[in-house]
């Protein structure tokens, strides 16, 4: 059985400029969440370097919002790559179909909702939702 070749997008110019503000990176734990599982994974440090491995999927743990890490995503999704982001990526909305809706505070997920947790509610800590719009053809959603 092969398994899938995970990289783990922490770019550190993201994670430098975080710090100079006194901003902690939480992002980054997705490394210890794999690791606990016993999944492989590479680090990989700047947007730049996604091309240079053969990745099945690319789980975006911190990147800037910039036209340099938006082209570098897009090509690597356009190549058949997976794509998985639990924060950020703004930028892609549009090219999805999607538009933001205005950034939330502190609360908690639709428990009505049936997903991998049932009927129990995740809290956040900020969210920028997408809408779907009526052209998009992917399924977008941000939490």
């Amino acid at each position: 059985m092969r398994m899938a070749r995970i990289g783990v997008l922490s770019d550190q110019q993201a994670v430098r400029r975080r710090h100079r503000y006194g901003i902690n990176v939480f992002e980054s734990y997705i490394g210890e969440l794999l690791a606990h599982a016993g999944l492989p994974f590479q680090w990989i440090n700047r947007v730049g370097d996604i091309q240079q491995y053969d990745l099945d999927v690319l789980i975006i743990a911190l990147a800037e919002e910039d036209p340099e890490t938006e082209e570098a995503i897009w090509a690597y999704s356009e190549q058949g790559g997976t794509v998985i982001s639990y924060g950020g990526l703004n930028r892609l909305a549009v090219r999805l179909g999607c538009f933001e809706q205005r950034e939330l505070a502190v609360g908690y997920t639709d428990p009505d909702r049936q997903g991998a947790f049932g009927d129990v509610p995740l809290r956040y800590l900020s969210a920028k939702p997408w809408e779907i719009g009526e052209t998009s053809v992917a399924y977008c959603a941000q939490a």
